[in-house]
């Protein structure tokens, strides 16, 4: 439990990397950069190096990041910093999954909901949920894949469990599925503060175990 250390989040994505930094629980500071390059190692490192310019190292307790699914080199140089960072210190090294950026933010409690988020130019990654006993439980494997197949799963999945509706809560806009009766869709940032919520949230695990972004991992695999 976080006291009066400090908490540090790192999150990249396609379009930017961003640092959080928490205390007792409440969101200190972000910094955020735009950046479309491949590979953002250069960009986090710097980010990084101006923050602990102003907070010493020794001053945090948890560094959390987000395991994917996502790209293998930005995945894997997001490890490698975070376990840099906490290299021959007490700083525990958490994880959360992109999924739990995304639950975290949800105000509504009932119901079946969609996560969904763009992990590439074309493609998108989704699972299903269901809240009961107080918690958001996955109730399908992850699946990948265009927008078009997001719909169309979408259609199988509701008529397969007799649905009515179904929420769906993205990172991105997805067009296709306004003419969805059964569809209500909403869209959620996520960043840094994101990782850092979902800390909050409890949902960081004690794991560095990467989840990728290839298709054929997304359709073999659950979390």
């Amino acid at each position: 439990m976080v006291c009066n250390m400090l908490s540090l989040s790192i999150f990249s994505s396609s379009k930017s990397v961003s640092l959080a930094i928490s205390k007792e629980k409440k969101i200190i500071k972000f910094i955020e950069k735009n950046d479309n390059q491949k590979n953002k190692s250069n960009t986090l490192l710097v980010l990084i190096q101006n923050i602990l310019k102003e907070y010493e190292l020794g001053l945090f307790e948890n560094i959390i990041f987000s395991r994917g699914p996502g790209g293998f080199t930005s995945i894997r140089s997001l490890i490698a910093i975070s376990q840099g960072l906490c290299l021959n210190s007490n700083i525990k090294l958490l994880s959360v999954t992109t999924f739990e950026l995304l639950l975290c933010q949800l105000t509504h409690k009932e119901g079946i909901t969609l996560i969904c988020f763009k992990e590439s130019r074309r493609d998108f990654y989704y699972q299903f949920y269901i809240y009961e006993g107080g918690e958001w439980k996955k109730i399908s494997k992850i699946f990948s894949g265009l927008q078009d197949e997001i719909k169309k799963k979408i259609i199988l999945f509701s008529k397969k469990n007799n649905l009515q509706k179904i929420n769906v809560v993205t990172d991105s806009l997805v067009y296709n599925l306004d003419n969805l009766l059964e569809v209500s869709c909403k869209r959620l940032d996520v960043d840094a503060t994101s990782v850092m919520k979902s800390f909050f949230f409890g949902y960081a695990k004690n794991t560095i175990r990467p989840i990728y972004h290839h298709p054929h991992y997304a359709k073999r695999n659950t979390i």
